[in-house]
């Protein structure tokens, strides 16, 4: 994944690893342009609290450019969020999460950059470590595949002999 994929977009899916990485060029990125137009700008004078003041364009450049900074960075995380979200094979709204005080903080810290993602391939795309999906628990199976079976069975659909056989097949025997 580019850099440009990686801060920009928000298709696809990261590993954790992505993820701190992605965070971390956030927020150096944010805070060296943070620097630099606080070099380029010059201080803020006393005098332009002063509503007759002529010298307030710096002072607004400043903020003006703080703000795109600020907008530029959200756009960035949220896209590193987004596709941390899809790993965990959730949809990027839960991204919104993190807007909540405090709480949204700890769900991030340990959801998104804690636990490990979703095995195989998802409807957000292939996994970004490769690893083969998940096989199932022993003695785990489908419910209510096996219902949806018997009630084939019950209208006359199949057998008793193909219903069986679904059956040791969904109960993995």
């Amino acid at each position: 994944m580019t850099f440009k994929g990686l801060l920009f977009s928000y298709r696809g899916r990261i590993s954790v690893r992505r993820f701190w990485l992605g965070k971390a060029l956030v927020y150096g990125i944010a805070f060296a342009a943070f620097c630099a137009i606080h070099i380029v700008t010059p201080p803020v004078d006393p005098r332009s609290f002063d509503p007759n003041y002529q010298g307030w364009y710096s002072e607004s450049i400043m903020w003006g450019a703080l703000a795109v900074l600020m907008l530029i960075s959200t756009v960035m995380n949220f896209a590193v969020m987004v596709k941390r979200c899809h790993d965990r094979n959730k949809s990027g709204w839960y991204t919104l999460i993190a807007l909540v005080p405090y709480a949204g903080f700890f769900w991030w810290v340990i959801d998104l950059g804690i636990l490990e993602g979703h095995h195989g391939p998802s409807q957000y795309g292939p996994d970004p470590q490769n690893r083969p999906p998940r096989a199932p628990s022993a003695g785990g199976f489908d419910a209510g595949q096996l219902r949806k079976t018997g009630a084939v069975l019950d209208d006359g659909l199949i057998s008793q002999d193909e219903y069986d056989r679904k059956k040791q097949q969904l109960m993995g025997a």
